[in-house]
């Protein structure tokens, strides 16, 4: 897997710089650079943290409904807490559908 990350990134840097015609990476923004590593890294960590809790006592069929229902959970409450984001009863209960299929869905 880290191979083939590694070769993505190697033609996406080619085609990247091939399309700026002689701009120099100075020339970029730099700014833009930020949130892909931003991504990367946080993926990264998230990846090993699967890795450790994989290598523990506890079942795949209980860490991976957690992680898939855990992103739900902080997303939606992220947008409530940051956007300040108002969800109605029926937004509610949609989010614990959701919950409830992957969960299901995961085991």
């Amino acid at each position: 897997m880290f191979l083939a990350v590694a070769i993505s990134a190697i033609v996406l840097i080619f085609i990247c710089l091939k399309n700026n015609r002689g701009k120099t990476l100075s020339k970029l923004n730099k700014v833009s650079l930020i949130y892909p590593v931003i991504g990367g890294t946080s993926s990264a960590i998230l990846n090993l943290f699967i890795l450790l809790l994989l290598s523990t006592e506890l079942s795949e069929s209980v860490i991976f409904p957690g992680i898939a229902v855990g992103g739900l959970i902080l997303t939606t409450l992220f947008s409530v807490v940051c956007y300040k984001e108002k969800l109605s009863p029926t937004r509610w209960l949609g989010l614990l559908i959701g919950a409830a299929a992957l969960v299901l869905l995961n085991m």
